[in-house]
């Protein structure tokens, strides 16, 4: 009999994302990672749009992301400075900490970035190293959404959001949530790409570069 384990069923990832990139900057412990979880949770749970989308995954979550890093960002707790290189607007809007504002799915209409500027980014956001920082050490990090494709299949069969917080030799290591035996722990630059038609198999993950949240301690 095939059994489920806790957090399966569900699709929280942005939401474990945002712990987790504070859990590598601040090392928050569990139950101060509880805490912020609920509390996220509890906001959304008052709109009822909003809600049912994140319980079907009928978003893309840009908004929910929006929401934490504001919010974590003005706390004492777990003070953060975002920079979002690729999209518009590069700073979080004031407006995102209102739910009743927040819109299911982002607006895709951006200029796609050269994929070595991308790239160039991120390599100088993330430290240059073989080992990931321990939880609490790590000076920054990225929170990001990418999709993975496989042969004959046009539409992603998984799109998950996620933390880098190093990288090594065209490799980013990834601080994910996910237990999936197939889970990605790592994106292969050689392997990832950016723009949409680019995809293949030999190119089966998709980086959203709108989705790219550089974040540090303040």
């Amino acid at each position: 009999m095939q059994r489920f384990y806790q957090g399966q069923l569900d699709f929280f990832c942005a939401a474990y994302a945002v712990v987790n990139a504070l859990t590598a900057l601040y090392g928050i412990n569990l139950s101060q990672a509880r805490a912020l979880f609920a509390s996220v949770l509890s906001d959304v749970s008052r709109h009822p749009a909003l809600w049912r989308a994140t319980l079907y995954n009928d978003t893309d979550f840009h908004w929910l992301s929006d929401y934490m890093l504001l919010a974590c960002g003005k706390a004492s707790s777990y003070p953060v400075r975002v920079i979002r290189p690729f999209a518009e607007p590069r700073q979080i809007p004031d407006d995102a900490a209102d739910l009743a504002r927040a819109k299911p799915y982002a607006d895709p209409s951006i200029a796609l970035p050269d994929a070595d500027t991308v790239w160039s980014a991120l390599a100088e956001w993330l430290p240059d190293t073989r080992v990931q920082p321990r939880a609490g050490a790590a000076r920054r990090a990225v929170i990001l959404r990418f999709h993975r494709y496989i042969r004959y299949v046009p539409d992603p069969v998984v799109s998950h959001w996620s933390v880098a917080d190093c990288h090594h030799e065209g490799v980013f290591q990834l601080r994910d949530a996910s237990k999936e035996e197939s889970a990605l722990y790592s994106l292969d630059r050689e392997a990832s790409v950016f723009a949409p038609e680019l995809v293949s198999e030999k190119h089966p993950v998709r980086i959203e570069p709108e989705s790219l949240y550089f974040i540090e301690r303040r």
